[in-house]
């Protein structure tokens, strides 16, 4: 079949398993939200409330991003992220192999859990956030550009395809800085525009400015993603 065709031909890296490249790779965090409705605030931590129900949902940029450009027609779409062997992670899995993404690149590990968020949403329609990073804290360019096996290595796999989005570099420790210089400065050799979204950078919780975490990275970028607080912190330390 072409899927087996595209892994064993991946294997070499002196030839890309297509003719033509095309298709975009979505990498980086992934997450399930479990969405606390109708709760009643917590005004001090030993608080005991009652909510209304709950729901648990895929989020984090590479389900999210990856389902809109899965929905294009002929649009290749590749996932590449780590999550962990339990059942957050099969729901990612799950989601996205559904809806057409690729997962066979997907990394998964049994060193921490999948990252998962409890967001607990109040009457009055704002929201608090609790994160438990897990896997996403183990997130690294081996996860996204590494061995499959057999010395199948994802970043052949980019050989076939024209676009590399990478979020959120803001949450992914391991990506940051000359870290995340060294990954694109790789792709950069594989001819792959690579575009960023800056999720995050907008955070009280940044330990320096916005734009150290990235900056360096930024020649090897061709497209940046950004809402207007996000923009207005990265650009307000000094750097266009």
């Amino acid at each position: 079949s072409s899927t087996d065709r595209l892994l064993l031909l991946s294997v070499y890296p002196f030839a890309p398993a297509v003719d033509n490249r095309s298709g975009i790779a979505c990498a980086g965090l992934s997450c399930v939200d479990y969405v606390i409705n109708g709760t009643g605030v917590l005004n001090r931590s030993t608080d005991h409330v009652v909510a209304k129900s709950f729901s648990r949902q895929v989020g984090g940029s590479v389900p999210n991003t990856s389902r809109i450009v899965a929905s294009f027609e002929n649009c290749r779409c590749e996932a590449l992220t780590l999550i962990g062997t339990d059942s957050d992670g099969d729901l990612l899995m799950d989601y996205m192999e559904g809806r057409g993404v690729g997962v066979r690149y997907v990394a998964r590990t049994n060193e921490a859990s999948t990252q998962v968020a409890f967001l607990p949403v109040y009457e009055s329609g704002e929201r608090a956030c609790i994160v438990v990073p897990g896997a996403t804290s183990l997130l690294n360019r081996d996860s996204l550009l590494g061995e499959v096996g057999l010395g199948c290595r994802r970043i052949d796999m980019l050989r076939e395809l024209l676009w590399f989005n990478l979020g959120y570099p803001y949450e992914l420790k391991n990506l940051q800085k000359a870290n995340l210089e060294s990954m694109l400065s790789d792709l950069t050799q594989i001819e792959i525009a690579v575009s960023l979204d800056l999720n995050g950078a907008a955070s009280s919780g940044l330990e320096e400015n916005a734009s150290a975490y990235i900056c360096d990275a930024l020649p090897h970028v061709a497209l940046i993603h950004a809402n207007f607080e996000e923009a207005v912190a990265f650009c307000a330390t000094g750097n266009s």
